[in-house]
């Protein structure tokens, strides 16, 4: 009896910290939605007003409504060895590094779970990591705040959205390199197989991003 009473108890808390987190989201919903914006401020946020810094990467308005970095050829929209050595704390226990997946396609989302945004697009990401993962295709997402997004939160968080692709954290100083000086979530990185940039799309607008995305990785996966 008492071991039921204890679950019960634990069981109304989980559930009561789930409903202020979503009551949150909706909130912060609403605030997205008044003001035109599909994308959320990041803790890990540098410069709110610069999209795009380094390389020859040019700001061109995106799908999403937001900007993005549009990738160009040589080597300027490369990830760095720093970036891609980095180890990364992983959901499902130990860590990895973004070069593991050398000689795949890898779509790179960074997001947290009170980004009403990045909700929206983690269903379309579930869908193309069915889709095109035999194809060669990798879909990762990296949460961007450790501090408020801990393991029990996170592992509820995709339980619910029944994610089927890894998922860890970026520390600062990850997430401040692959958001090239924007701290708005989501982000979502499209990264070729020899872990060049080719289009990093920022925020999520449900009706545009998808088919640019699937315009994206399917180029990638030719290359």
């Amino acid at each position: 009896m008492a071991s039921a009473k204890k679950l019960c108890s634990q069981n109304g808390r989980l559930s009561m910290r789930l409903a202020l987190r979503a009551a949150l989201g909706s909130i912060l919903g609403a605030l997205v939605i008044a003001g035109g914006m599909p994308s959320c401020s990041s803790v890990n946020e540098t410069n709110p007003t610069t999209n795009v810094a380094g390389g020859k990467a040019e700001p061109v308005l995106n799908a999403n409504g937001g900007a993005s970095v549009k990738a160009g050829s040589g080597t300027s929209n490369a990830l760095p060895a720093s970036v891609m050595s980095v180890e990364i704390k992983a959901l499902d226990g130990g860590a990895f590094k973004l070069s593991d997946y050398a000689g795949k396609v890898v779509v790179l989302d960074l997001w947290a779970t009170w980004c009403p945004p990045c909700r929206d697009e983690i269903p379309h990401l579930v869908e193309l990591s069915k889709e095109y993962q035999a194809q060669g295709l990798e879909v990762i997402g990296l949460d961007v705040d450790p501090l408020q997004d801990d393991a029990e939160t996170v592992r509820d968080f995709a339980q619910e959205f029944a994610i089927n692709y890894k998922i860890g954290w970026a520390e600062r100083d990850l997430a401040a390199s692959l958001m090239r000086g924007n701290g708005s979530i989501p982000q979502t990185l499209v990264i070729t197989r020899d872990g060049r940039v080719l289009e990093h799309f920022i925020g999520y607008h449900p009706r545009r991003t998808p088919a640019k995305m699937r315009q994206a990785i399917e180029q990638a996966l030719k290359m």
